[in-house]
């Protein structure tokens, strides 16, 4: 449930005309705003209700309508930049609770803090490292999210990107591809160092992070677009995940038959902004929390000598006992 709440109650007319602007970002009846809006100031014409302090806030329990707050934010930010007078009272810019309402700062969603092990979500620079020895690997496990999340703290690991292939129409959203509709699949793109990591070693790490035998589902993530799927840039990149697939399958490490499909490598389109680097800057979400922390605690149980993590840890230790 949305509510606004603030200090000085609006006129009755301005309550309706708000009311009306932001219900129409209701999302599939998902949203239902409450009635009282309350705004702070006081403005010089009847028509217009300057929201000073005002805050939104409200509960998603699955990624779709998680997504749709960052363009509700900014919808809603949107219209008070343009219906507003000038605020009247700059000291609020200091609250951060209401620091959004003036544009002073993003959406929590979309903003990019440096994860455990890894530099940023862009990686390191291509000035650090050449680019001939570097190489790219796209998996697609479930939600982009968790892939993301395990994947940044592989050791050798430069860069993951979150995105979109598979499909068939050019530069889809988010939402369009929920609807499963698109074809695509949600997926990471991989840079990655050989010298450190090997493509055999990122796909052994990819089949142990999410289950390779369930259809077009992982966890409570259901539809097309979350397929375990494979796309290969090469030859070698198809023959190492056939040969991967077949071992795993003859040393029946799971009960059920593979699934993962293993497909060429067509466009691939990045994910919006607040898709990157999710886990590091929102921990305290609850998808965070319920599913994907419990995918990064067994890659860092399974997959310690390729951890960062583990090897900055064994780093600090060293350089103590010197």
């Amino acid at each position: 449930t949305a509510c606004l709440q603030a200090v000085r109650p609006a006129s009755t007319a301005c309550k309706q005309a708000v009311a009306r602007k932001i219900r129409r970002f209701q999302v599939n009846g998902k949203w239902n705003v409450a009635t009282t809006l309350h705004f702070v100031g006081r403005a010089h014409q009847k028509k217009y209700c300057p929201p000073v302090a005002v805050q939104l806030k409200y509960e998603a329990r699955h990624p779709v309508y998680r997504s749709t707050e960052i363009h509700l934010w900014r919808k809603t930010m949107t219209f008070r930049q343009s219906t507003v007078l000038p605020l009247l009272f700059p000291f609020f810019l200091s609250l951060a609770p209401f620091q959004w309402a003036f544009g002073q700062s993003t959406p929590a969603a979309s903003k990019t803090t440096t994860p455990i092990g890894a530099s940023s979500a862009r990686g390191l620079g291509e000035k650090d490292i050449p680019e001939t020895k570097l190489e790219t690997a796209t998996f697609g496990g479930g939600c982009f999210w968790c892939v993301e999340a395990v994947y940044q703290r592989v050791d050798g690991v430069k860069k993951v990107v979150s995105g979109y292939t598979g499909g068939h129409v050019p530069n889809p959203t988010y939402k369009a591809v929920c609807t499963g509709l698109t074809g695509h699949a949600e997926v990471c793109q991989i840079t990655f160092d050989p010298s450190v990591v090997s493509f055999e070693e990122l796909l052994l790490i990819f089949f142990k992070t999410h289950d390779p035998t369930s259809l077009n589902k992982q966890g409570p993530d259901q539809g097309t677009q979350y397929r375990s799927v494979v796309y290969y840039e090469d030859e070698a990149q198809r023959l190492a995940t056939e040969k991967m697939k077949t071992k795993l399958m003859e040393e029946k490490v799971y009960r059920k038959k593979i699934v993962t499909e293993v497909s060429p490598l067509a466009d691939f389109y990045p994910a919006e902004a607040y898709h990157q680097n999710y886990f590091a800057s929102n921990p305290g979400d609850r998808y965070c929390a319920s599913v994907i922390n419990d995918k990064v605690a067994k890659f860092e149980k399974l997959f310690k000598e390729n951890s960062k993590l583990q090897k900055e840890r064994e780093a600090k230790k060293n350089a103590k006992n010197k």
